[in-house]
């Protein structure tokens, strides 16, 4: 009864659901096949012993693979959502919900409880938990203004999670620790620029990868242990899978026939690694050498370049995962865009025969906003790139 004197309110529905999903398969991850999450035994040749008194070697053996899962369970997912629907100034259509789920009892290695004194591959446990929660929003408005009738809109979503268990083995450094982070999270050393000169690599710590010369990649000491190596790794930029962020938005405006519809689509909170040979790890196993890459290398005269210098072979150190190949994979695209002539009903009519008939021309992929200058964010590695297209055409109804 409250909102009767609201007339800027025309529907307004709350709601909240809540519900559990149970998973009934066990997955499968490259080589794991489902029967690995039992006892898994197999022969081999080599070095083993027979199990008898004399202890003879070279024989082969039946040995187990993994030990067994003990009291096994399925995968939960327990989700919470609630949301509003709403229409507002007789025309403006509102959507917003936010939702949490914790997903549990995720299957898991549990090699990071045990030693290698086991002797045999950990079983896994279903002791994974994954949070993951976030809001989306949709709007959408259509007016008509005498001749004139246009409609424009919007969507926007952020989603996030987080591993809150995963039987991780302990970690000799908080920055090496995974669990707490995001699934698909990147992890990798942290640049702080190219050595200029000897003088620079004397007065540097020691970079345990490989020999550097100036050029090189210069790495951050993370753990504060006085040496880079492996153990200076750490969480760098977002999931390389998807993103945190999708938005889109359209606008229509359609005036005695003539039309337009454009939609834009982007993403944020997204990163890229770019590792592609040829294109950016150059020379590679007799692999080529892009323009890209040659003209932003490092050299003497070109301090603040883009890419570390230029090696005919692979160096162990500038090819650590790090933040010089960390790209922000975000963009926003002109997905679709139309320009149409719908023609008239009453011309329809007189041909006794069509019921309605629209000229267009459509694009599809016309223009892209990024930070990736020399390939498409949605396919940056070793894959056939995206097309734009413009198609001219004619529907026809009956």
């Amino acid at each position: 009864k409250w909102l009767k004197d609201v007339s800027w309110v025309n529907f307004l529905k709350l709601r909240a659901s809540f519900g559990v999903i149970n998973v009934d398969y066990l997955p499968k991850d490259g080589s794991t096949t489902v029967y690995d999450y039992w006892d898994q035994i197999y022969t081999t040749t080599g070095t083993q012993y027979k199990f008898n008194s004399s202890y003879d070697s070279e024989f082969g053996s039946t040995i187990i693979g993994r030990l067994a899962t003990a009291n096994s369970t399925h995968e939960k997912a327990y989700k919470y959502n609630v949301g509003v629907d709403a229409v507002l100034f007789n025309g403006l259509d509102v959507t917003a919900e936010g939702y949490y789920q914790r997903r549990k009892d995720i299957w898991v290695s549990s090699e990071g409880k045990y030693t290698d004194v086991l002797g045999v591959d950990a079983p896994f446990e279903n002791a994974g938990i994954v949070d993951s929660y976030g809001v989306e929003l949709g709007l959408n408005y259509t007016k008509r203004l005498g001749d004139v009738v246009f409609n424009l809109g919007g969507n926007f979503a952020w989603n996030k999670n987080e591993i809150k268990e995963q039987l991780e083995e302990p970690r000799l450094y908080k920055n090496l620790v995974q669990t707490g982070n995001r699934l698909g999270q990147v992890y990798g050393m942290v640049a702080e620029g190219f050595f200029k000169d000897k003088e620079d690599i004397a007065n540097s710590l020691p970079q345990n990868f490989s020999t550097v010369v100036p050029g090189d990649i210069k790495y951050k000491d993370v753990n504060g242990d006085g040496i880079i190596d492996a153990n200076d790794k750490t969480a760098i930029g977002y999931s390389t899978t998807a993103p945190e962020i999708y938005y889109s938005f359209h606008l229509g405006a359609e005036w005695k026939g003539i039309g337009v519809d454009v939609m834009f689509q982007g993403t944020g909170n997204y990163s890229a690694v770019l590792n592609t040979k040829s294109m950016f790890w150059p020379l590679i196993n007799n692999t080529t050498l892009s323009t890209h890459y040659y003209e932003n290398r490092w050299t003497p005269e070109n301090q603040n370049a883009k890419y570390p210098r230029l090696s005919s072979q692979s160096n162990a150190n500038n090819y650590q995962a790090n933040t010089v190949w960390l790209a922000d994979r975000s963009f926003l695209k002109l997905r679709n865009a139309e320009v149409y002539y719908r023609f008239p009903e009453e011309w329809m009519k007189k041909t006794k025969i069509l019921g309605s008939a629209k000229l267009y021309v459509r694009g599809t992929d016309l223009f892209c906003s990024d930070h990736i200058d020399v390939t498409d964010p949605e396919c940056y590695g070793v894959a056939t790139p995206l097309n734009k297209s413009v198609v001219v055409g004619v529907t026809i109804g009956f």
